[in-house]
């Protein structure tokens, strides 16, 4: 979705250009080091601000841009994209509570399960 949204406003554009590889590079390197809690916290911050960025644009409209301050229309792929990012940072934030939780890997298993059906649902905004 860089492509679009540089279309559309470059600022967007390079925003989506710099989270995308970011959020990759944050899933590998907890990959590798799952028990790394700073880098834990990073993400779940990260991906909860991308998600609060994403709200605002859908409900007040962004301050910045070709359409400030109007609300953007919800698509299919931007609302499983956003659901991603906050089940994620959700998710992070039980485990660095340390909290026992059976239905944990199960949860994020169907989270990926419907992104992927939403993923190839033709149309909607992301």
């Amino acid at each position: 979705m860089i492509a679009p949204h540089f279309r559309e406003y470059w600022l967007f554009g390079l925003l989506f250009a710099i989270v995308a590889p970011l959020q990759l590079a944050w899933a590998e390197l907890v990959r590798r080091r799952p028990r790394v809690r700073r880098l834990l916290a990073v993400g779940a911050l990260g991906n909860g601000a991308v998600a609060v960025v994403w709200i605002a644009s859908r409900t007040t409209g962004l301050p910045i841009g070709p359409d400030a301050g109007e609300p953007e229309p919800l698509g299919v792929k931007d609302v499983l994209a956003t659901a991603d990012e906050l089940v994620c940072a959700a998710i992070v934030a039980v485990l660095l509570a340390r909290a026992a939780v059976r239905w944990l890997i199960p949860s994020a298993w169907m989270l990926t399960a419907a992104s992927l059906v939403g993923a190839i649902i033709p149309g909607g905004h992301a």
